[in-house]
């Protein structure tokens, strides 16, 4: 097995931060196939357990997605690798892609995981260059985001088409519920998807509840004679 195709079988084992080691080997020919084929796999699970329908996925970008997040991996176990190692590996852009949501889709795949890693990097510092690198990435890509990531505004425009699509709101909002932060539901269509999603379950989710509760407002201001 190829060296980002073990990683990605890792990956489905909950082995997030398996010891990659710190190069990542590419693979050409039928060892490349391979990497594909376990990316396409990865990407056939995702979709069986989508809330509905997920856009199409792109392959391009889902290689560039895996191997970022394995990069980030090894920057997690290999820690004396420096800012400029990691802006170097996790800064690439990725390749165009032209429906949002399909982009936002392919990312997930592997960008779902972000969010162990970044946990695993900010347990060293708040202020560590990986961790930072690591929540830049999920404020671009704010589907992936959820938990450890800024919050985005209202109408940010790169969460709009995960709005915008039923399967990936839905999918976004089950995050959000799932570790609630009062500032994901100042975007209406995020409160609003997530009170029909509690539905008459809401007093499961309690904190989910609070969080999308309005902040309590000030005491009137004492009258002075």
């Amino acid at each position: 097995m190829t060296t980002l195709a073990s990683f990605i079988a890792a990956i489905a084992t909950s082995q997030v931060a398996s010891l990659a080691p710190a190069r990542l080997v590419r693979a050409t020919g039928e060892e490349r196939a391979l990497d594909r084929l376990a990316i396409a796999a990865a990407e056939s699970a995702a979709r069986r357990d989508a809330p509905g329908t997920p856009p199409a996925a792109d392959a391009a970008l889902m290689e560039w997605a895996w191997g970022v997040l394995y990069h980030g991996a090894a920057l997690v176990v290999h820690r004396a690798l420096g800012p400029d190692e990691i802006r170097a590996r996790l800064g690439a852009a990725p390749p165009s892609v032209a429906d949002a949501a399909v982009a936002a889709w392919s990312a997930d795949v592997a960008f779902r995981h972000l969010g162990d890693l970044h946990r695993i990097a900010a347990a060293v510092s708040a202020g560590d260059p990986l961790a930072l690198a690591l929540a830049d990435l999920g404020v671009s890509w704010p589907l992936s985001g959820v938990g450890f990531a800024t919050v985005p505004p209202p109408g940010d425009a790169r969460l709009a088409p995960v709005l915008a699509h039923p399967a990936l709101r839905r999918l976004y909002v089950d995050r959000v519920l799932a570790q609630p932060e009062r500032g994901r539901f100042a975007d209406p269509v995020v409160a609003v998807a997530a009170r029909a999603a509690l539905g008459g379950h809401g007093a499961m989710l309690p904190r989910a509840l609070a969080a999308l509760a309005p902040p309590p407002s000030p005491p009137p201001a004492a009258v002075t004679a």
